[in-house]
């Protein structure tokens, strides 16, 4: 958020949840426009920010800050089944790091799918690839 935005909008952002940028949808009219506002947000900020990535995930979470965003996003929790973060909620070289931050229960895998703590399967499984037996079971699957 800082390397992308500087110190003002990470002082305004720092305390806020963080909602993973790799896992949205919306309405057509809505989306492209979110889409188009995020790149024209990134304009004077670095194409890659160190440590991964670049600045889409920040300016993501600062426009869902706005009253023409926050008025029109469903703002889904991992309980609701709609998307597993795979990356902060099960990659296991970060599980523990990570665990301290974390507000939700973790996901669950058992026999190659991904459940909420309550047992919903997810819609969505983002960033499978940081879990090791899961990646070689959709790789084996789908090659």
């Amino acid at each position: 958020m800082e390397l992308s935005f500087g110190p003002v909008i990470y002082d305004f952002m720092k305390d806020k949840q963080v909602y993973n940028a790799g896992a949205i949808a919306g309405k057509f009219d809505a989306f492209i426009d979110l889409c188009k506002t995020i790149y024209l947000t990134c304009g004077a900020s670095p194409v890659h920010v160190p440590g991964g990535g670049g600045p889409d995930q920040a300016a993501l979470n600062v426009l869902l800050t706005t009253k023409a965003y926050k008025d029109i996003t469903n703002f889904a929790k991992s309980s609701d089944g709609w998307a597993a973060q795979l990356e902060i909620m099960a990659n296991p070289h970060k599980k523990e790091l990570l665990k301290p931050f974390l507000t939700e229960n973790p996901v669950i895998i058992k026999n190659n799918e991904v459940f909420t703590s309550d047992g919903k399967k997810y819609c969505i499984v983002h960033q499978y690839d940081v879990v090791p037996e899961l990646s070689r079971y959709i790789r084996e699957k789908y090659q």
